[in-house]
Order: structure tokens, then sequence, then C-alpha cells
């Protein structure tokens, strides 16, 4: 069983480089790896920093070095494969008028708009229940009658299974070990910042 303290110092020194090692080499020492372990480490040193610091987090030096560039690794990895961030990984095609045109869209709305009446009836039969014990029976039955419509229609159905989809692509992409061209200069905005993090990191190593 590692202590605590061993395990901050593991996880700290898997996101530190060693004196004089180039970028290009420390970041093959994540081939294999997957994006999500790297940002469960990432989110640990954070924490840990947090923790030790308070809000604003470290303050500059070694430790504010090494968490800046646990988050530019982290920028840098955590992108698609047309090198696109996160705000990119659920394309929300739901949202879009050519799908709600082509699933139905107006009954999904007309119903909703019908459960939010529904649900209105229901809490103001609540307030009978006292002069008419069965004065909910009829709300209720009305208001689980149109979520059945709801949770059943065109659109509802299609933009759960465009959102499980969502998951299962973001999921799959955070699981997958990354190639050794994928921890590579892309020449990408994000790995010049990398650069620049790590550079500074180099300075107090």
């Amino acid at each position: 069983m590692h202590s605590f303290k061993q395990f901050v110092e593991d996880t700290e020194n898997m996101l530190v480089p060693s004196a004089g090692e180039p970028l290009p080499s420390f970041l093959q020492r994540f081939k294999g790896s997957t994006i999500k372990q790297i940002l469960d480490k990432s989110s640990f040193i954070s924490l840990y920093f947090g923790n030790k610091y308070g809000i604003g987090g470290a303050p500059d030096g070694t430790d504010k070095a090494i968490q800046d560039f646990s988050n530019a690794l982290v920028t840098f990895i955590n992108r698609d494969e047309q090198g696109r961030g996160p705000r990119n990984f659920r394309p929300r095609i739901y949202d879009s008028e050519e799908f709600k045109a082509k699933h139905n869209y107006d009954e999904y709305q007309k119903l909703n708009k019908e459960r939010r009446l529904a649900i209105l009836a229901t809490m103001k039969s609540r307030k009978l229940l006292k002069q008419n014990p069965n004065a909910l029976d009829g709300a209720a039955e009305r208001k689980d009658e149109i979520e059945d419509k709801l949770y059943s229609s065109e659109y509802w159905l299609a933009y759960k299974q465009a959102q499980e989809d969502e998951d299962e692509y973001v999921e799959n992409l955070h699981n997958t070990p990354l190639s050794s061209d994928q921890l590579s200069d892309d020449g990408s905005e994000e790995y010049k910042k990398l650069e620049q993090s790590y550079n500074r990191v180099m300075d107090f190593v």
C-alpha cells in the first residue's frame, strides 16, 4: 500500500520532466497511455495544489510552473482527430434545424407544452387534496399519459440516440491509447503553449 505522500510524488513525477530532457522525449513517455489517464492525473495535481495553496492555486515558483504545464499538457492531448478541443467533441446535431425538421420537432414541442400545463394542473390539484382526496387522480394520470407520449416521440428518441452516440465517441476517444504521432509537434498553438510551459518547468528542474 503506497502512502498518500508517495502517491502524490509518483503522480507529480509522471507529469514533471527530468533535467535536460527534451519535450519530444518527455511526451513519448505517454505513448500507450490514454487521454483519460492523463486527465485523471492532472486533475489530482490541481486538487492537490488547490488544497495546498487554497483559492488561486500555487504562487510563482516550481509548483506554479508544474500546474501550468499540467494544464497545457491536458489542452494539447485532449483533442480529437482534427485537433479540436472538448467543445467540439459533441456536435449537438439535435439542435440543428435540419435534425428538428427530420424528426418532427413540432410534435415534441406541442407535447412538451402540454406536459408543462399538466404539471401545473397537478400542482394546483395537490392544494385541493384536503377538500377532495381524489383531486390529484385525474391530473396525475393526465401528466403521466402526456409524458409517455413525449418520451416516445420521434424527436425525443432521435435526440437520446444522438446523445448516446456522442457519449460513446468521447468515451472511445478518451480511452484509446495515444500514438506517437499524437504526442508529437503538430505545429498547433496548443503545442507552442505546451512548449513554453515546459521550458518554464525546466527552469526549476
